[in-house]
């Protein structure tokens, strides 16, 4: 059974990184590019973390050894070292405390999986494999990061931009749901991204 996927909103919640390796800076580059204030913990720091923290106000470095009281408040944890032993420490404080914690490359000491992640715009998609099969999440990932382009990406900021229009317009559940569907299908099928004033026509057109 595979797990459930949850969307969180993250900016500005404190998470916690303990580690300081280049794995470690893969998950804070994606954390931080969405909005989550980020505490680096590891008593060697890689120079790409570095400079992600240089361009970034959202990331605090620690140049020191765990201790238990990094987790203080924190809204969830990376555990990344290379110290099988810190690791498990890690995990079983943050059973503890109930706090949701990631143990990378070990899914049986995580409560949550961090996914492959696809994010353009609004837009995220997040795939796991349960732990099963990291090379095929990521596979995955790149096919789905290639399917979602720049007209995928108008798309999706346009049946934003026309719904409380649709709302407006069209009284049923059903009627809102085929003009939405509609834009869709037209954006899709056209040889390049239209211009916005195609699409208030098309919903003027199916007014009628």
């Amino acid at each position: 059974m595979g797990y459930f996927p949850f969307f969180k909103d993250i900016k500005d919640k404190l998470i916690a990184v303990i580690g300081g390796g280049k794995v470690a800076c893969r998950k804070v580059r994606i954390l931080a590019a969405h909005g989550a204030m980020i505490t680096v913990t590891a008593p060697d720091v890689c120079d790409e973390i570095y400079k992600l923290a240089a361009k970034c106000d959202n990331i605090k470095i620690n140049v020191k050894p765990f201790s238990d009281d990094d987790l203080d408040d924190v809204f969830a944890v990376i555990s990344a070292t290379s110290d099988n032993g810190v690791n498990l420490h890690i995990y079983e404080l943050c059973r503890e405390k109930n706090i949701p914690v990631n143990t990378v490359d070990d899914p049986e000491k995580c409560t949550f999986i961090f996914p492959a992640l696809v994010h353009k715009g609004n837009i995220s998609v997040g795939i796991s494999s349960s732990g099963t099969a990291p090379a095929f999440s990521a596979y995955l990932r790149r096919k789905i990061g290639e399917l979602i382009d720049d007209k995928m990406l108008f798309c999706a900021e346009m049946t934003a931009e026309i719904r409380p229009l649709v709302k407006e317009k069209f009284s049923s559940e059903e009627q809102r749901r085929n003009a939405v569907y509609a834009v869709i299908n037209y954006i899709d099928g056209a040889e390049k991204i239209p211009d916005r004033s195609e699409i208030y026509k098309l919903l003027e057109d199916i007014e009628k």
